[in-house]
């Protein structure tokens, strides 16, 4: 996630220190160039209904479906990671944060934030100050357990709605890597529970960030949806519920003058979060309509490689 100067433009500040027949269905209407369902795709510009499809546990990937124009995208088909998060603890390899701000000026990211309700781990913000952080919430990752280099992830999650509230679905690099990459697969500020952010940041060797946004024909704090991204050599593809609204190319950044650090063989971990924001933060803070505590739930986190 990003410094304060930073934030308007990235959003994210690194951080500091530390069915079938419907799809079948579906690919025949892309093809058509018609509606889609899911998202409204700002950067395709079309209107699309929608409907979600909850995998089985042992599905293939998604099928992504391309507007027209969109470069084809790779397929990653071995489930190598397939995390349900309705146990009473969370499953293997996921950590939560140890009293951490993890970059945000207003959030303290507490072990008491994160709760496991059965069907989902809930990441709770809460007003509540401790050591100068007027704000507590959850922050689960896992760093030193699981990484990966290309593939598709879903992040399947519900919202919750409030100004203030900042959401991140992500993977990053170990503090310090050079190069050091970040793939946002969703953020989204929370007092407009219809808009979704996907986001590329540079933190080394050098700083530069994209970001590409979509609006959800539902609002993200009535149910699950499935926050997608296939990430292909020299590509990245952004996804909601099976629709992709947004890419962006090594050679696009190219063009730019960008250098591209997706791509050199160090592994991202995943990460899942709910900050409250600050005065000066992508999305302000909180105001007195925003309701506390706050919780935003994740059912699922799967990984094709």
């Amino acid at each position: 996630m990003s410094s304060a100067a930073e934030r308007a433009v990235s959003g994210r500040a690194p951080r500091a220190g530390s069915g079938r027949a419907a799809v079948l269905a579906l690919l025949a209407v892309v093809v058509l160039g018609v509606a889609v369902i899911g998202v409204v795709v700002i950067v395709a510009g079309a209107a699309r209904g929608s409907r979600q499809v909850r995998l089985p546990a042992t599905a293939p990937a998604p099928v992504i479906a391309l507007p027209i124009g969109f470069a084809p995208i790779d397929r990653y088909t071995e489930l190598v990671k397939n995390d349900q998060f309705t146990g009473s603890t969370l499953p293997a390899g996921w950590s939560s944060a140890r009293y951490d701000n993890h970059g945000f000026a207003a959030t303290l990211f507490t072990p008491t934030g994160v709760s496991m309700t059965g069907t989902s781990v809930a990441l709770t913000a809460t007003r509540r100050a401790v050591e100068g952080y007027p704000y507590q919430s959850g922050w689960i990752s896992t760093e030193g357990s699981f990484s990966m280099l290309f593939g598709t992830i879903d992040f399947r999650a519900k919202m919750p709605t409030g100004q203030g509230l900042w959401s991140g679905l992500w993977l990053d690099q170990p503090d310090q890597s050079n190069p050091w990459g970040e793939i946002d697969v969703q953020e989204m500020l929370l007092g407009d529970t219809h808009t979704v952010h996907g986001s590329l940041h540079d933190w080394a060797p050098s700083t530069w960030s994209e970001q590409q946004s979509a609006t959800l024909a539902d609002d993200a704090s009535t149910g699950f949806h499935d926050y997608q991204v296939v990430w292909q050599p020299g590509l990245i593809t952004w996804a909601v519920d099976g629709v992709a609204y947004a890419q962006y190319s090594q050679a696009q950044a190219a063009a730019a003058g960008r250098p591209w650090p997706f791509d050199d063989g160090t592994g991202f971990y995943l990460i899942a979060d709910l900050a409250a924001g600050g005065a000066s933060d992508w999305g302000g803070a909180p105001n007195a309509s925003t309701v506390f505590p706050a919780t935003m739930q994740v059912q699922s986190v799967k990984v094709w490689e």
